[in-house]
């Protein structure tokens, strides 16, 4: 996007390193009661030892329609999941 200045930053991802992009869509989903998804719904998606990023972002992905229960998504929903996966060859 023109007249924005971005910045780079090394990342070195060990084994299980997992880094999670996701819009305000995903936080601000709100249940038939009103109730916020939050961070918190993004942290009780995260299960040690089993989240690969495919497995996270389609934890993920589930919950937030649960908690939507059918009601009408007001705002967009990104969620962009990578990561190292044990047992992968590092480049």
């Amino acid at each position: 996007m023109g007249g924005f200045e971005y910045t780079s930053v090394p990342l070195d991802l060990g084994p299980n390193d997992l880094v999670v992009l996701l819009t305000d869509g995903v936080i601000e989903t709100t249940s038939p009661l009103g109730e916020l998804f939050g961070e918190g719904g993004v942290d009780r998606c995260y299960v040690p030892g089993e989240s690969t990023p495919a497995q996270f972002g389609a934890r993920l992905v589930e919950a937030v329609r649960r908690h939507a229960a059918g009601r009408p998504q007001t705002d967009d929903l990104l969620v962009v999941c990578f990561g190292r996966v044990p047992g992968e060859d590092r480049p």
